[in-house]
């Protein structure tokens, strides 16, 4: 049974709400005023709220002013008033209360009402729960792929060189620990992007620039040939930049090396990666463009955190965490990241990566 809490001050009201309310059977717990509410509330869940604006010691909004402070406070709140303004009904809808009641009002307004809200909600609870098992199982296949599978190549190769150590010539032994070398470097690149997101989304909530923020004196080019160097792209590089050269954050350096690795894994090796890094009357942009078939500029925009991109025609390596980390560092400056892409009537399109970094 759907548990209400009915805060009024006027007795012959309450009751009256009282008595609809449990005929339609719902449980009802009848309170005179806000402070009591409070109190109530504090010791019993309720799965809606009915409440009077205008009453003693607390009025509705200092109420639902005071609830919205907790923010696991979700339950469905409705007002009741005798004033028909459309100041007061947009102070409480600023507050986040789900709808309105006009006194007098009907016995079917009141229900019609309850039964949308309640409708609404677990509509909402349903919906939510079905995203994070979504989200859950999703980050259990895809944390545990990440860890499990360069963790046992580390322990079965150590082994092989264990049991072989007599046997393995040279040349042989430089193969199994440059497999071993590969497995950790994946293992700490995780970690590493992992700690990297929820440091700068704590920096993004507390609106703090993390230390990484200032200018670095190293050309961003490093950052670009580090990268192409560790796919074996160097040779794909297609280069410009205007002349002085822009000196960027290590922040920025980060979100370029993200763009850059991104372009790698969606492109074939011998395709160009065109960078170009020029100013306009806005800001700074670092634009980072391939050809692909695995993906679209739509798919990438609409980017979710935890997601990979056809991961069924694409093997990849990583949490699909790259880019959640540079449109967090784009929010930090007040930029953004958009993709584009040019047409194609083949299945092979050119995606355009931007970051814009406006004047400050």
């Amino acid at each position: 049974m759907k548990k209400i809490l009915v805060i009024e001050d006027e007795q012959d009201i309450r009751d009256s709400i009282q008595e609809i309310v449990e005929m339609a059977g719902y449980a009802v717990t009848p309170i005179a005023n806000g402070a009591a509410g409070i109190k109530a509330l504090m010791h019993n869940p309720f799965d809606l709220i009915i409440c009077d604006i205008m009453m003693p010691e607390m009025d509705g909004f200092s109420l639902l002013t005071t609830l919205k402070k907790d923010p696991t406070f979700v339950t469905p709140f409705i007002f009741l008033t005798a004033k028909v303004q459309s100041n007061d009904l947009r102070t409480g809808m600023n507050l986040g209360a789900d709808d309105y009641l006009h006194k007098p009002f009907k016995s079917k307004d009141l229900l019609s009402a309850i039964e949308t809200r309640l409708s609404k909600h677990e509509k909402l609870n349903q919906l939510q729960s079905q995203k994070a098992a979504m989200l859950e199982k999703t980050i259990e296949l895809m944390v545990g792929h990440e860890f499990k599978t360069p963790m046992n190549g580390i322990i079965n190769f150590n082994t092989l060189i264990a049991e072989n150590a007599i046997s393995i010539n040279n040349e042989k032994l430089k193969s199994l620990c440059s497999y071993l070398h590969i497995s950790a470097e994946r293992l700490i690149n995780t970690y590493d992007k992992i700690n990297t997101y929820y440091t700068l989304q704590k920096a993004l909530h507390l609106h703090e620039m993390p230390e990484t923020g200032e200018p670095d004196p190293h050309h961003i080019i490093d950052v670009i040939k580090s990268v192409l160097h560790k796919y074996d792209r160097v040779k794909d590089l297609d280069y410009t930049e205007p002349k002085p050269p822009l000196f960027f954050s290590k922040l920025i350096h980060t979100a370029a090396k993200e763009l850059i690795e991104n372009a790698c894994k969606f492109s074939e090796k011998g395709t160009p990666i065109v960078v170009r890094i020029f100013e306009d009357t806005t800001g700074s942009n670092i634009s980072v463009a391939n050809t692909t078939r695995h993906t679209t500029a739509e798919a990438l925009n609409q980017y979710r955190l935890f997601e990979q991109h056809h991961r069924d025609v694409a093997e990849q390596q990583g949490l699909g965490i790259g880019l959640a980390i540079t449109k967090l560092i784009a929010s930090i400056y007040k930029g953004s990241i958009v993709f584009d892409e040019v047409e194609s009537e083949t299945s092979v399109r050119e995606i355009i990566a931007l970051l814009h970094l406006p004047n400050s």
